[in-house]
């Protein structure tokens, strides 16, 4: 269950489930987070947010990060790094690394494997969900030694089906790649949960829980 927890009077949101992970650090910012920070929100710097990551207990040189451009590429990270290459998804093969996605509407995923210490971070918009990138991610834990069975998928807060229309065109393109797009669609609306969620169940991921959360219906 997703809950508002409060560090130092800021608000974010944390997921219960996921409070007995040993040395696991996560939190999905609100807008009242950056406000609480004294942060005015800026998209070109919205990931720069040093005070942030202080209330968090973590410094910039710790974390790690990409430039965002809507694709399915994954990058490996066993160390914090200034670099940001081109991609929407992290997986973190070392403790001590923090990876840092950024969304407005489009989904934020967390994939966790407890037992090995090791994650993924992805940023899943509809390019990136055309293209499985959420199956990437799960396909590179895997193949770094995950048990699909021990693996945690979180699926966080964006715009939901209720408020997601798209164009005419994307039931076919979503058809053309093989996604089961009578699941997908509702009318013109795209579901994005139900997207990634399908890649997680033919993964054999062993527990998927869901924000609920519409950044449409709840723009805070």
């Amino acid at each position: 269950m997703f809950q508002e927890k409060r560090i130092r009077s800021v608000p974010f949101l944390q997921v219960t489930e996921l409070e007995g992970v040993t040395g696991l650090v996560h939190a999905f910012t609100l807008r009242g987070t950056d406000r609480a920070c004294g942060l005015e929100w800026d998209p070109d710097q919205a990931i720069k947010k040093t005070p942030v990551l202080k209330v968090l207990g973590l410094s910039e040189a710790e974390t790690t990060q990409l430039h965002q451009s809507h694709s399915n590429r994954i990058f490996q990270a066993s160390c914090p790094s200034a670099k940001r290459p081109e991609g929407d998804g992290l997986v973190l093969t070392k403790p001590g690394v923090y990876g840092i996605i950024k969304t407005a509407d489009c989904l934020p995923i967390l994939a966790i494997d407890p037992d090995r210490k090791q994650l993924a971070v992805v940023h899943a918009g509809w390019r990136g969900t055309l293209e499985r990138i959420l199956n990437e991610a799960l396909l590179q834990l895997t193949t770094l030694g995950s048990n699909p069975t021990d693996l945690i998928v979180v699926l966080g807060p964006c715009i939901r089906v209720c408020c997601y229309e798209v164009g005419p065109d994307f039931k076919d393109r979503f058809r053309n790649q093989d996604h089961d797009v009578e699941r997908l669609f509702r009318g013109r609306n795209l579901d994005l949960i139900e997207a990634s969620r399908a890649q997680a169940e033919a993964a054999g991921t062993g527990q998927i829980l869901d924000s609920g959360m519409c950044t449409c219906c709840s723009p805070d």
